[in-house]
């Protein structure tokens, strides 16, 4: 959840989940959004080496234009 209200804020995104039960929800997406790949941070809930840094995976590099949110790691 903390992902998903993240996630909604940094893309200015005006989409709600509908909940199904405890653990499971669904949202419905009625109009295209351009997603701006800079805003895809870390996850707070992670799990990362005993450095504690986060790597930026190179998908979302390239999907970026070659910078990463400032939450990972520039390496």
């Amino acid at each position: 959840m903390n992902f998903w209200k993240d996630f909604t804020k940094d893309q200015n995104l005006d989409v709600k989940l509908v909940q199904i039960d405890f653990h499971s929800a669904w949202f419905r997406k009625l109009k295209t959004s351009k997603l701006d790949w800079y805003h895809f941070k870390a996850p707070r809930d992670v799990n990362v080496g005993a450095s504690g840094i986060h790597l930026c995976p190179i998908e979302i590099k390239q999907r970026s234009g070659g910078t990463c949110h400032e939450s990972w790691d520039a390496t």
